[in-house]
C-alpha cells in the first residue's frame, strides 16, 4: 500500500503560546528577524487528511500543506492588532535569548533545543512558500491568518485561555 505523505508548516493555534506575552505586555518576542512563514490553520489539516483518506488518486503522493499567505512576524502582529482592537508588536529577539527565556520558564532543555533549530529554519524561509495543494484539494482558499485572528480574538484579549497546543 502506498501511503500519501502530508507535510504542514507552522500551526496557527502555535501562537497561543505566545498569548501570555500579547496579553500582559501587548508583544509578541519571538527569534524569527523579518522571516516569512505560511501557517496553516489545523482545521485545513484535518479537512486534507480526511478528503485524501477516503478518496482515491493520492496515493504516493507527497502534499506540502500550508495557508494561503505567508506573513512577517510584523504583519502576524498586525493581523493581532486588528482582530483584537489592540496593539500588538513584534519584537525580535536574539535567539540565544529566546532558548535562556523558555529553560527559565521551565522548557525541557531537548524542547528548547528543538524549538531553537525549528526557528532556525524558518529565519532561513524553509517555511514561507505557500502551496497550492489545500485550494486543490479541498475546492477552497485556506483559512487566512486574518480569520484565525478573529476566531480566536478573545484568546489574545486574555478574555479566554488559551487552548492547550
Amino acid at each position: 500500500m502506498a501511503f500519501t505523505h502530508l507535510r504542514a508548516g507552522e500551526f496557527m493555534p502555535a501562537y497561543f503560546r505566545q498569548a501570555p506575552s500579547i496579553v500582559a505586555k501587548g508583544t509578541l518576542f519571538l527569534p524569527m528577524e523579518n522571516a516569512q512563514i505560511a501557517s496553516i490553520d489545523v482545521g485545513d489539516i484535518a479537512e486534507v487528511a480526511a478528503t485524501v483518506l477516503t478518496s482515491s488518486g493520492h496515493e504516493g503522493k507527497i502534499y506540502p500543506l500550508t495557508g494561503p499567505e505567508a506573513s512577517s512576524m510584523a504583519e502576524v502582529a498586525e493581523k493581532l492588532s486588528t482582530a483584537t482592537g489592540k496593539t500588538i508588536r513584534y519584537v525580535n529577539v536574539a535567539p540565544e535569548d529566546a532558548k535562556r527565556a523558555q529553560l527559565a520558564a521551565g522548557m525541557p532543555p531537548y524542547m528548547a533545543d528543538a524549538l531553537a533549530e525549528l526557528f532556525a529554519e524558518r529565519r532561513k524561509g524553509k517555511e514561507s512558500q505557500v502551496s497550492p495543494i489545500v485550494q486543490m484539494i479541498l475546492g477552497r482558499r485556506p483559512i487566512s491568518f486574518d480569520e484565525f485572528a478573529m476566531r480566536n480574538a478573545s484568546v489574545f484579549r486574555g478574555e479566554q485561555p488559551p487552548p492547550r497546543v
